[in-house]
C-alpha cells in the first residue's frame, strides 16, 4: 500500500490511495471525485500496516476528501498504537469520527485529532511542519529524480524562449513510474478543483503537457486543445486555432515544466485573439529563483513544486557565454 514516511510518521493519503487503486484498475477511465470512499479492503490494509509498523511509527491518516461507512473506525478503539488524523474537513465527517471513537483528542479547530496520546503544542507543530508538507516533500523527491544537469560545454537551449539553461527537467521519466505519474496527476486535479470554478476546457503547448491535459480533460469531462511548438512561432495554423478555440469559452493552460512563461503569454494572446479567455494554468513544476514567490507574475499559474523549493540550482541566461558563467558559479558582468 502506498504511504509516505516522514520522521516518526507513516502518512497515509487516503483519498490518493483510493484514486491510485481505481486508476490502475481502469486506466482508460480515470475518475476524480469530490470525495473518495474507503472500502473494507482498504481499512483492513490499514489495520495490517498499523500492526506491522505501528510500534515504530505514529500512523497518520490524511482525511482530506475522505468518506467511510458508519462505524468503520470502531475497531481502532481496541488498538494501543499512536494514530493521528489530519485534514479533517466537514461537520459530517467530524461527527461520524466522534461517534465511532469517543476517546479522540482534538485540537481547537477540529482539523486534527489523536488516538492514544494527548494533543499538545508539540503535536500541532509536527502537524504544521511535517504532515502538512508531506505532499510537497514527495514532489521534491520526484523532481530531484528526473532532473538532468547539462554538460558545461553543452548548455540546453529552451526553444520556447530562446534562452539557455544548465538543466533539463525530464518529465518524460515520470510516466515510467506509476506512483510518480498518478501522484502528480492527482495533485494537479485537486488544484484545479480547488482553484478554478468555471472553465470550459484545457489547452497545452508541449508533448508532455498534452498527455497531462488529455488525462485531465477525460477526468473532468472537458474539452482539450493542443497547440504544439508555441514560442516565437507555433505549429497550429491560424484557421485550425479558430476552429478549436471557441469564442467566449474559458481555458486552463496545462504544462509539465514552465520556465519563463513565454509559452503561457503567447497562448494567452492566441486565445484572446479568438475572443476566449485563458484564466490560469496548472502544471507539475516551475522555475523560481531563491528570492521569488512561488506563483509567477501572471494570475493563477499554479505548480505543484518549484526548483527553489526542491533546492535545485536551475539557471537561465540569454547567451551560451552567460550560462557558462552561471554554471561555473560566476556572476554575469
Amino acid at each position: 500500500m502506498f504511504y509516505l514516511k516522514r520522521e516518526e510518521f507513516i502518512i497515509l493519503p487516503i483519498s490518493f490511495i483510493v484514486f491510485l487503486k481505481e486508476a490502475k484498475k481502469n486506466k482508460r477511465n480515470i475518475n476524480f471525485a469530490k470525495q473518495f470512499t474507503m472500502s473494507v479492503e482498504l481499512f483492513e490494509d490499514i489495520l495490517a500496516l498499523i500492526e506491522e509498523k505501528g510500534n515504530d511509527y505514529t500512523i497518520a491518516l490524511d482525511m482530506d476528501r475522505v468518506d467511510y461507512p458508519g462505524k468503520f473506525f470502531e475497531e481502532l478503539k481496541e488498538l494501543n498504537n499512536k494514530i493521528i488524523f489530519f485534514n479533517i474537513k466537514g461537520n459530517i465527517l467530524i461527527e461520524k469520527m466522534k461517534e465511532d471513537i469517543q476517546n479522540l483528542n482534538w485540537n481547537d479547530k477540529e482539523e486534527v485529532c489523536c488516538l492514544n496520546y494527548t494533543m499538545s503544542s508539540h503535536i500541532i507543530n509536527k502537524y504544521k511542519s511535517v504532515l502538512k508538507n508531506a505532499n510537497i516533500e514527495y514532489y521534491i523527491k520526484i523532481i530531484n529524480q528526473i532532473k538532468e544537469p547539462c554538460d558545461i560545454e553543452k548548455p540546453l537551449l529552451l526553444d520556447s524562449s530562446g534562452l539557455y539553461s544548465n538543466m533539463y527537467i525530464n518529465v518524460k521519466k515520470v510516466f515510467l513510474i506509476p506512483e510518480f505519474y498518478y501522484f502528480i496527476l492527482f495533485g494537479m486535479a485537486k488544484c484545479i478543483d480547488e482553484e478554478f470554478d468555471k472553465y470550459d476546457g484545457f489547452i497545452s503547448s508541449s508533448k508532455n503537457g498534452a498527455i497531462l491535459a488529455s488525462l485531465l480533460a477525460s477526468m473532468f469531462r472537458k474539452k482539450v486543445v493542443h497547440i504544439l511548438g508555441v514560442g516565437p512561432k507555433y505549429s497550429m495554423r491560424v484557421g485550425n486555432i479558430q476552429n478549436e478555440i471557441k469564442r467566449g469559452k474559458s481555458y486552463i493552460y496545462v504544462f509539465d515544466f514552465i520556465c519563463t512563461g513565454t509559452e503561457y503569454k503567447v497562448l494567452s494572446a492566441l486565445v484572446n485573439a479568438n475572443d476566449a479567455n485563458l484564466i490560469g494554468g496548472i502544471g507539475f513544476a516551475q522555475y523560481s529563483s531563491v528570492n521569488s514567490e512561488k506563483k509567477m507574475s501572471f494570475e493563477k499559474v499554479n505548480s505543484l513544486v518549484t526548483t527553489s523549493e526542491a533546492g535545485i540550482q536551475y539557471k537561465i541566461a540569454g547567451s551560451i557565454e552567460d550560462i557558462k558563467y552561471l554554471m561555473n558559479g560566476l556572476d554575469i558582468h
